[in-house]
């Protein structure tokens, strides 16, 4: 409350015992797979453990804004062996013509 900051809106993640009173408090408590039982049990969400980076999972899933999908192309892909046939012509030609 210090910051002005109401822990409702606050996530934390933990995973010891020590962590049971946190996770229960905040606005969003996230443990480790790994975590101790009591801990698990108090939190709104469980990750990956600790090892399987967690920790970024719980980051990226809930505090990192969503990117927005890219909308489909309407253009059909380009259809990439002609391409390359394409760059391997115009270098052929620059090296006739005596570029590189």
């Amino acid at each position: 409350h210090e910051m002005g900051i109401d822990v409702k809106n606050v996530m934390v993640i933990g995973d010891g015992e020590n962590d049971y009173e946190m996770i229960k408090l905040a606005g969003l408590g996230v443990a480790v797979s790994n975590a101790h039982p009591k801990t698990k049990a108090a939190a709104d969400a469980v990750v990956s453990s600790n090892n399987e980076h967690g920790v970024a999972e719980a980051v990226e899933k809930y505090a990192l804004p969503k990117e927005e999908k890219p909308a489909k192309a309407e253009t059909p892909a380009k259809d990439t062996a002609s391409t390359s046939e394409a760059k391997a012509s115009e270098s052929e030609e620059k090296e006739d013509e005596g570029g590189a």
